[in-house]
């Protein structure tokens, strides 16, 4: 979420909720593997103060704890990218939950955008450095054997005379569907109907325009979901009072609800008032004007957040942000959001990742920092549960209690400890989670490792990728261009070449300056100056207004 959309998100005047019946319970089922190692054709296949006070009211809110405890991470649409990132008619390679996967979409491809695990039937090499063929099949590498994206169904072996097609070992088919600008995979069931994808009715609506974004973290999905959902650090880690209209207080308390969705899905929503409660000062202790927008944010998991600020009449609004989260693996999540905007025009993208990425480097380093403390807590808390069972696999049920690691006391936290029960509930559950223990142990990498915005951003994003190789050729050009100029002033004595001179050195410099915003950045003097910036922001001494 960019500085500049975030303003004009929290400060405009705004003003499609739906209505969700309360979840019924229903007893956990077994986990079950990712992938079945029956490489066989999959069709037809379905595979204290306020916040104790808060605590204690969020207990009493959280009472779905069975469907949280039902949800099962394979049943799920996953979106893996933008799909105006992927590049048309070539197979790139995504991962979800450690396993790797390969998408294609195009005009070329059979069947629009396909969906294979990322493995050759044949010797096992990877899809994903294959091709796509000129009759839109997927074609290995290695030994030219080709499938279908759709089916999985060998079409051609090469060194096969008379091969009849779709009698070959199979590769194993992934439901894919492109919708909201996204492409998404349902990773367990072939034949997922894509009318079951989470959708944001705002991003559908032409009225709208988006501006979207990605960027790969070395962070959990479970430390990035409790980040997004917190607005409380808005204030200290980006020093923007603008969050403040999404905290809670004891005069303007934040509500809880938890429901299903039109698919089963739960859907976690908190909803407060939208004035400021730490920055308000007097404001803050009175009753809400009647018509103020509210502040809501709504998780639907396993992948969709949506912060926004409604009419409280209408549930209509004019602007809100959207959040999608790809659980990559352990401590890997891939970060995917658009500002989503009423109106004629949006933002140029490659200026709105700017401002994202200078948003996004100012706590990612808080959140590696905290990681190695939460998954070494989690690790620790599966080695007890093996002990405890004799050394068989853990059982699937609660492993962490976030509410022992954490320590919740501010009143905006009912949402979080809401949560971080659904969060101990379906985390153990995650496929693959527990297959290598090490992950969990890892230490907290550079700063420079991992705020590097070239690998976790530039790489996969064909705009910036793009403006980078402009700002390159613009600055070479014009620094080649600042020398002659130079030279033939001092020979000629010409002030016009002189000045013509100086005019492409400082083209040249705003092109290495625009250029760099796609490399790392935010270093340590970048950090300490905005942490001068809090003082503004949140002057020492300063307390809640009530």
């Amino acid at each position: 979420l960019s500085p500049l959309l975030l303003l004009h998100h929290l400060l405009r005047p705004e003003g499609v909720s739906s209505t969700t019946a309360t979840a019924t319970t229903a007893p956990p089922p077994p986990p079950t593997p990712l992938s079945s190692p029956n490489r066989a054709c999959a069709r037809g296949r379905t595979g204290a103060g306020a916040g104790a006070e808060a605590l204690a009211e969020a207990e009493a809110e959280a009472g779905e704890e069975g469907l949280f405890e039902a949800f099962r991470w394979e049943d799920h649409w996953y979106p893996v990218g933008w799909a105006a990132d992927l590049p048309e008619d070539r197979p790139v390679r995504v991962t979800l939950f450690d396993e790797d996967f390969v998408v294609a979409r195009g005009g070329r491809v059979r069947g629009g955008v396909v969906c294979l695990r990322d493995a050759c039937p044949h010797r096992l090499a990877a899809l994903s450095e294959g091709r796509i063929t000129k009759d839109g099949l997927v074609q290995c590498a290695y030994h030219g054997w080709t499938f279908d994206g759709t089916t999985g169904a060998c079409e051609s072996i090469p060194q096969v005379d008379g091969f009849t097609r779709g009698t070959g070992p199979c590769a194993q088919p992934v439901a894919a569907a492109e919708r909201m600008g996204l492409v998404w995979i349902h990773p367990n069931n072939p034949n997922a109907d894509p009318s079951t994808i989470p959708v944001v009715e705002e991003m559908e609506d032409p009225a709208f325009r988006t501006t979207p974004a990605i960027r790969d973290f070395p962070l959990d999905y479970s430390v990035l979901v409790e980040n997004i959902l917190d607005p409380d650090h808005g204030l200290f880690a980006h020093q923007m009072p603008a969050f403040d209209m999404y905290s809670a207080s004891k005069q303007h308390p934040q509500s809880v609800s938890v429901t299903r969705d039109g698919s089963g899905r739960p859907r976690i929503e908190a909803r407060v008032s939208s004035i400021k409660k730490l920055t308000g000062g007097e404001a803050a202790k009175a009753e809400a004007p009647v018509g103020t927008p509210v502040a809501t944010a709504t998780f639907t998991p396993p992948s969709s957040i949506q912060i926004c600020r409604r009419d409280p009449e209408t549930g209509n609004t004019t602007f809100m942000t959207n959040f999608f989260l790809l659980p990559v693996g352990v401590g890997r999540t891939r970060f995917m959001s658009c500002a989503t905007l009423r109106g004629p025009v949006s933002l140029p993208r490659w200026l709105s990742h700017i401002q994202l990425n200078n948003f996004l480097d100012q706590d990612t380093y808080l959140l590696a920092t905290e990681q190695p403390h939460v998954l070494r807590a989690e690790a620790t808390a599966y080695d007890d549960a093996q002990k405890r069972v004799e050394g068989k696999e853990a059982p699937s049920g609660r492993l962490l209690n976030r509410r022992n690691l954490y320590q919740y006391r501010s009143p905006t936290e009912r949402s979080l400890v809401v949560i971080g029960k659904f969060l101990d509930a379906a985390v153990p559950r995650m496929p693959n989670r527990y297959r290598d223990m090490s992950r969990f142990w890892q230490p907290c990498p550079p700063r420079s490792t991992v705020l590097d915005r070239y690998e976790q951003h530039t790489k996969i994003c064909p705009d910036s990728q793009g403006l980078v190789s402009k700002m390159e050729a613009l600055r070479k050009v014009t620094l080649a261009l600042a020398v002659g100029l130079l030279v033939v002033a001092t020979q000629s004595h010409s002030i016009g070449m002189l000045l013509g001179s100086v005019v492409s050195t400082l083209v040249s410099f705003l092109a290495q300056k625009l250029r760099a915003e796609f490399f790392f950045k935010y270093s340590e003097a970048y950090r300490d100056r905005d942490l001068e910036s809090i003082e503004k922001v949140f002057p020492s001494g300063t307390t809640a207004a009530v």
